[in-house]
């Protein structure tokens, strides 16, 4: 507000937005923000960078999930149908493949890129995309070493779809009875994953085992066809010492656990 003698004072604070994915570069947490991407130091939780998108015309996308891909980040949006590798330092779009039917969810599997849509996996490098499988609503992605997993919302599934480097002829059906799980993590230990639509954080082990760790904010319901199930992504991701992060989109709250 700018008062009578033209100071300004703060009503309201700004911050978080819609926080969907969110991935580790070096030691700074980057949050897809659907109007920008923003940086926070994963210790203190305090931002220390935003690069923001003008809707419809940025260079950068609006971003609704988010993927580390060495020093550069893979941007999906299904706003703007497209999966973009971002360079942050030059603030350059390096890769771009649009027209992807609602993306998602997208990270790199070798040279190529493996990206979740509303109904398909694709295969993403120069030749353009291809599909790989069709499943009811293929979500979130992780790595552990050379293999590759996807969360499925509609089904409550966790599939594993790529092992030593290489993509299975069909996805192999790890666990199940999830209730609308998006982001995933994957360790030795086994997987940790949030159902979309109570907020529960939870973890899955070896033996098929499932415990909540946590409860956080829910996530929004995709309000037309044209959308994702999974609207707004619920993200998560783990640091070298197996600390948590996750974005609570409805919440506009980042957690650490």
């Amino acid at each position: 507000r700018v008062e009578a003698d033209s100071s300004l004072t703060q009503l309201l604070p700004g911050g978080l937005s819609h926080p969907g994915g969110i991935t580790l570069l070096g030691n700074r947490l980057v949050v897809a923000d659907f109007h920008a991407i923003r940086f926070f130091d994963k210790n203190t939780g305090e931002q220390t960078e935003i690069q923001r998108n003008v809707l419809g015309t940025g260079k950068m996308g609006g971003a609704i999930n988010i993927e580390v891909d060495g020093k550069n980040l893979i941007l999906v949006s299904w706003i703007d149908n497209d999966v973009r590798v971002w360079d942050p330092i030059a603030k350059i779009v390096v890769e771009q493949y649009k027209d992807l039917g609602g993306p998602v969810a997208a990270i790199r599997f070798g040279a190529d890129i493996i990206a979740t849509t509303r109904s398909e996996v694709l295969l993403l490098n120069d030749s353009g995309s291809r599909t790989l499988f069709s499943l009811p609503s293929p979500s979130g992605l992780a790595l552990e070493g050379d293999d590759l997993y996807l969360t499925d919302r509609e089904s409550g599934s966790i599939y594993k779809i790529g092992h030593n480097g290489k993509i299975l002829e069909e996805p192999l059906l790890i666990t199940t009875g999830l209730d609308a799980p998006e982001g995933l993590v994957v360790s030795k230990e086994g997987f940790t994953v949030i159902e979309a639509r109570t907020g529960n954080v939870v973890s899955i082990n070896a033996a098929g085992e499932k415990v909540v760790l946590a409860k956080i904010s829910g996530g929004s319901v995709a309000s037309s066809s044209v959308q994702p199930a999974s609207m707004i992504f619920n993200g998560i991701t783990i640091d070298e010492e197996g600390i948590l992060f996750m974005t609570g989109e409805t919440s506009r709250i980042l957690y650490k656990l």
